[in-house]
């Protein structure tokens, strides 16, 4: 028997038919790509058998691979679960514990007619609904209940992915203002859902990175009275640029003169760490009756603050976003994925082959960067 000498991962989120291809892959695709692995000889592992691979302790066959899919959306069970169970494939799920809900199991492609499917939101909607509605979230996302249920059935193993997947703002500098009814839903989540035209926004980043700097709420409802006064959205019908240049540079002025905002302290910044990974932890434990000792990086960032906070917390795995294979040696916190898109299976096939190859695979994952995913 031949070895691997190294295992791809991938990682997707949705699978639907409402969203774009730049974050989701059709179920039709999807089970295409299924089809073509197990064609080919490429088979899932699992999250211990990957600990233990990492850490030099278990060898595996060649072709073994993971599946994984962040943040636990409905279409998860609703599309992905029938098409996993068919090719008898397995994959991780990582829920953001503050979008779960209970509520009953809902019916999946495999048992009834599309038309008597759940509706699937877009991904825009659903994160938006979770930052307005608190009673909305189950639209969204998948409930305890289902979450049980898929990994009862064998297929779905569950990992954590914090409790508010949040962002926090990194900088004091004003960096732009928000100048649409509709802003991106990650706009908000620095500022607990506040997304009003005529906010300033700073530069931001996962809040696992980093000390936050908080912004002084009287600097935000200033500047959206001001904009309020130019006469609102109409303000931008011509020269958008200058005119938010502008803005820019009177909310800085602001924050200089009179709404300077505070920094987090290394003290809170670590109580709050704690907090945040405990918490998700402990819920996941909780609900579904058992440790869960693996974590998706929210937007794929850590520091070593933030790793030393979820072996605290009881994590023995962490994954990043960061394009690459895994091997053993790698730093079990870090580990690297491969984000999959609809890409046709033969693209699929080669690019498993390109990163279960060592070298080639760091070499392809130093020359893609980051990949900080949104």
């Amino acid at each position: 028997m031949k070895f691997a000498k190294a295992v791809p991962i991938l990682y997707y989120h949705r699978i639907n038919e409402v969203d774009g291809p730049s974050f989701a892959v059709r179920p039709s695709v999807f089970e295409k790509q299924m089809s073509a692995l197990v064609r080919a000889g490429w088979k899932t592992i699992r999250l211990g058998e990957l600990s233990e691979f990492v850490s030099g302790r278990k060898k595996l066959p060649e072709r073994s691979m993971m599946i994984t899919f962040d943040d636990a959306y409905l279409d998860n069970w609703v599309f992905a679960h029938p098409i996993l169970a068919r090719f008898g494939m397995n994959a991780v799920v990582f829920p953001i514990t503050d979008r779960i809900t209970n509520g009953e199991v809902r019916p999946r492609s495999d048992e009834m007619q599309e038309s008597s499917l759940p509706e699937i939101l877009n991904c825009r909607i659903a994160n938006l609904t979770y930052l307005s509605d608190e009673a909305a979230k189950r639209k969204a996302f998948l409930t305890w209940e289902e979450l049980k249920a898929m990994e009862a059935g064998g297929v779905w193993e569950i990992g954590a992915h914090t409790h508010h997947h949040g962002e926090h703002y990194i900088s004091n500098k004003v960096e732009g203002i928000i100048t649409s009814a509709e802003p991106h839903w990650t706009r908000g989540l620095p500022t607990k859902g506040d997304m009003r035209p005529g906010m300033p926004y700073f530069k931001k980043a996962s809040d696992m990175m980093g000390l936050g700097y908080y912004d002084d709420p009287k600097l935000r409802d200033e500047m959206v009275k001001h904009l309020t006064d130019l006469g609102g959205l109409r303000y931008f019908k011509t020269g958008k640029y200058i005119k938010k240049r502008k803005l820019v540079e009177t909310a800085r002025g602001l924050v200089r003169t009179k709404y300077p905002g505070r920094w987090e302290t290394q003290e809170e910044r670590s109580s709050r760490l704690r907090a945040e990974l405990s918490l998700s932890c402990g819920i996941l434990e909780k609900e579904l009756g058992h440790a869960v000792e693996n974590i998706c990086w929210p937007f794929g960032e850590c520091d070593s603050v933030s790793i030393k906070a979820a072996q605290d917390a009881g994590f023995k795995l962490a994954f990043t976003v960061r394009r690459g294979p895994v091997q053993p040696g790698d730093n079990p916190m870090r580990l690297h994925r491969i984000k999959i898109l609809e890409l046709s299976p033969q693209k699929l096939l080669t690019t498993l082959d390109l990163y279960s190859r060592p070298i080639i695979g760091k070499i392809m994952g130093s020359l893609s960067g980051t990949g900080k995913d949104k």
